[in-house]
This record gives structure tokens, sequence and C-alpha cells, in this order.
């Protein structure tokens, strides 16, 4: 019994002392500590890889291109694919738009005996780019761009020639504002029934002009943009943002021979003035046209303060203004008749509610003698 636990004893010591030797030692069956991993993968790595993507181009659509960042190295992979993504990480199916920010994810793969290392650095337009879904044999890799910045233009405001009868149309832009971030194009004339202007303007003609601009780059026309042609408001219209179409109706050209001015006191019956070639006497006034086919244009000023008037001129004429200021009169004479005419006009003033005077003038409109 002795002897067995002796043995016991002895047994316990030896396992004791293997212990020790064990781990004071190098372990033989295991390999030395920090020793580099071995791998079975016998390809050689791709540490680096770099690519040039066009980069977005604003109310353009993506190149989906790319090529090597340096194209005289020697580069161990192929570009397969270039995918646009918006913010979302939907792919981009339109054109680049402003102020968002476009990612451009770059798929590359290895070629045969070639491998991307775990630490693959990778560069997309000489920037610093993500390493996406690295499985060895292919990569992707990606890079986030600046937002496209556009500036607003709001307003516009140019000059132009006005029509001028028996004149032709003039179609080049007078005035751009200093700084204007828009191009003009030359100014298309019509008339109001959108007749092309093809030789001079003629009078009693309504004439459109009609301009499409063309935004600078990295600026657009707002949609709430406001008009302006020769300071007068213009209608905007095909706005796509890049470009746009003012246009402004000018009114009837009128054409007036001359004009008359008549100052006529009703209370006291006085006709006068300063227009020695305009014979005036006894309420008759005698109108000499001067060109053959022009209007000529009557002034007749009141002497004096009315609180109503009333004018009546007979016969009727066809432009006969209705709308008159209580001060004075004024009428053109058509350029239509055959010989000398002669009008009457019936005049009555109030200098209070109750106090009317009535007066009456002769005009004669004679034909021209040379």
């Amino acid at each position: 019994m002795k002897y067995r636990c002796f043995l016991t004893g002895v047994a316990l010591i030896l396992l004791f002392i293997t212990f020790v030797v064990f781990t004071a030692c190098k372990n033989p069956f295991l390999p030395p500590p920090n020793a580099p991993e071995t791998s079975k993968d016998k390809r050689t790595v791709i540490s680096s890889a770099g690519v040039i993507v066009t980069a977005p181009v604003l109310k353009q659509a993506p190149d989906n291109e790319a090529e090597y960042e340096d194209e005289a190295a020697e580069n161990h992979f192929n570009i397969s694919e270039v995918t646009w993504k918006t913010p979302n990480g939907s792919p981009l199916t339109g054109n680049f738009t402003r102020n968002v920010k476009y990612t451009a994810e770059v798929t590359l793969t290895a070629h045969d005996n070639y491998r991307f290392t775990e630490k693959l650095t990778a560069e997309i337009n000489l920037f610093a780019a993500k390493v996406l879904n690295n499985a060895k044999s292919t990569v992707t890799i990606s890079y986030e761009f600046d937002e496209l910045a556009e500036t607003a233009i709001s307003s516009v405001s140019i000059t132009i020639t006005t029509p001028i009868i028996r004149e032709e149309p003039v179609c080049e832009v007078d005035t751009l504002p200093a700084n204007s971030r828009f191009n003009a194009s030359a100014v298309s004339w019509k008339t109001a029934e959108g007749y092309p202007v093809i030789d001079i303007f003629t009078r009693e003609i309504e004439y459109i002009a009609e301009i499409t601009l063309t935004a600078h780059e990295n600026y657009y026309f707002a949609n709430n943009l406001t008009a302006n042609i020769n300071s007068h408001a213009a209608f905007v219209s095909d706005n796509t943002e890049e470009t746009v179409t003012i246009w402004f109706k000018f009114g009837e050209l009128i054409e007036v021979d001359y004009k008359v001015k008549i100052e006529f006191d009703p209370i006291n019956d006085i006709l006068s003035t300063w227009d020695p070639g305009v014979p005036v006497n006894n309420n008759e006034i005698t109108i000499q046209r001067r060109t053959e086919g022009v209007p000529t244009e009557l002034i007749i000023s009141l002497t004096g303060t009315y609180s109503k008037t009333k004018w009546t001129v007979y016969p009727l004429l066809e432009n006969e203004n209705t709308d008159l200021n209580p001060s004075s009169f004024i009428y053109t004479f058509d350029d239509d008749f055959t010989g000398d005419e002669i009008y009457t006009l019936m005049l009555t003033v109030w200098t209070d509610e109750d106090t009317p005077y009535s007066r009456t003038l002769t005009i004669k409109v004679v034909g021209n003698e040379n």
C-alpha cells in the first residue's frame, strides 16, 4: 500500500515538472509568437486602385464610363461598372439637378492571379474613396461629389428699339443690365395676330416683341421670374430654367401729321392759337392737312376750371373718344376723307352743377393745297 502511494506521488511530481517545462519553453508544435499568418491564396495582391469618372454636370445625364487614374501604370484590374446614386441610395435615372450630392460607385474586377487586399486604398478623381463589398476578386469603391449649386435669376430687364412707322424692325437688343447673368437672342417681331414682320412697321397695327434669354452657367431663371421690356411689365413664357421667353405687345402705331393746339374760353367765346397756319375766327377752326393719308390731331384746351364737360361731334367720327378729360379735348381726324369736310363740335361746360354754358365750334378740315 505504501509502495503504491509512493508511485502516485512520483507520477504527480513528473507531471508538474513537465507542465513547468512546457510553460517556460516554446511549444514545438505551435508557430512562434507574432509569426505572420500564412495564406493558401497565392494570387498577387492589389493594394491600391484609382479611377477617373466624369464629374456631375448640371442638367446633363451621368456618364457611366470611367478610366484608369494612371493609364501608363500596370493596372491589374478591369473597370466593370459605374453607377450614380442619389442621396437615398437609389440609382440616378435622369439628369443631374442642383443642390444634390451625387455618389459615384465603381466596381472593379481583378485580373487572373490577382486579388484586392483587405486593406485596399482607393481613389476616384484623385480623392480618397470608400471601399465597399471587397470580395477580393471584385470590389466596389465610391465617392460623394459636392452638390451642384446654382443662383436664381428672379428678374430681368432689357431695352429694345420701339416700332417706328415705315421703318424696318431693329432686331438687336439695345441694352442689357450691367452684370446681367444671361444672354439675349435677337428680337423676334410679329403682329398681334402672330404674323412675322418681314418688311416695315405700318400704322394702326399692334406689334409684339419676343426675346429668348439664356442663363449663364451656374444660374437659372426662377419660376416666379418677372420681366421688363423698355420699363414695361413683360409676359414670361416657356421657362425651362435654362432658357425663358419674354414678350411685350406695343400699342397701335398712330401716325399724326402734326398737332393743332387750340385754347378755348367757353364762358367768353374766345378761341386762340399760337400756330399761324391755323386760322381761328368767329368760333371757327380751319385745319389744313399736311400729308395725304396721314391723320391730324386736334387738341383743344379749355381756359378755366369746370366741374363737368360734355363734348359731341357731328358727324360722329369713328374714333371718337368718349373718355374725355374735363379740361381738354383731343381728336384725331382720319386720313380716309376724299375732300374738305366740316365738323361741328357741341360743347357744354358746368362751373357748378346748376350753371351750364353751351357753345358751338365749327372745324373745317381741308386737303393739302399742294
